[in-house]
């Protein structure tokens, strides 16, 4: 397929989408909410979907950021990756619909993050030749890696809130870190610094610890 950045269904297409996203959240979600219509603060479970509803737009946005961010680096060569991104704006108005329902929403955030992890492969097969210039193997898909790991981690708090292993407040502060550290953990290597952090720390006592005996 020729190259799609000059193609009017790239940006073009999708940015709108994004707005579609928002308005089916808002006009079949929060703006039906009770508090609304009676023009309140929300009380007791309100401030709870209303978070949730606040959880999606999180989502949204940031998902809005990256891709802008990583199409302006690597363009969409192929059809499979701008399929991917049409069907994750739908999927992100689903949440936004369904944030009343937390099960529902962890389950289509895992349907989500899956999504990521299919995106960066394809990514990555668009640009084989640059991949293969970067060494070692495992910095040269870091990113991939990641995007796994943050995959499993929400699959993880789906299990465990729907057998109930977690309760909702958990499970809603849980999957907001997670949606905010796996965006930071795309551009910064949390792992690797906090690796490094903790060996500083140890290798510091023993050292200290060395000392006192001598």
């Amino acid at each position: 397929m020729t190259n799609i950045p000059n193609r009017p269904f790239t940006i073009e297409f999708i940015d709108p989408l994004f707005a579609v996203a928002i308005h089916l959240g808002l006009s079949h979600g929060l703006l039906n909410e009770a508090w609304f219509h009676e023009w309140r603060l929300p009380t007791g479970n309100e401030w709870f979907s209303l978070a949730s509803f606040n959880l999606g737009m999180l989502t949204l946005v940031l998902a809005w950021i990256a891709y802008h961010s990583s199409i302006r680096k690597r363009p969409v060569k192929a059809f499979g990756r701008f399929s991917i991104d049409v069907t994750l704006v739908i999927l992100y108005a689903l949440v936004l619909v369904k944030y009343a329902n937390l099960k529902a929403v962890l389950l289509l955030l895992a349907l989500i993050y899956f999504l990521y992890v299919l995106w960066d492969i394809l990514k990555s097969k668009e640009y084989s030749s640059e991949y293969s210039r970067a060494d070692p193997w495992i910095k040269r898909y870091r990113r991939e890696f990641i995007t796994f790991g943050w995959f499993v981690v929400i699959v993880i708090l789906w299990w465990l809130y729907s057998r109930g292993h977690v309760g909702n407040v958990t499970a809603l502060v849980l999957v907001y870190i997670a949606t905010i550290a796996h965006r930071i953990n795309k551009q910064v290597p949390i792992w690797g610094a906090l690796g490094r952090a903790a060996s500083k720390v140890f290798v510091k006592g023993t050292d200290d610890g060395e000392t006192i005996n001598q």
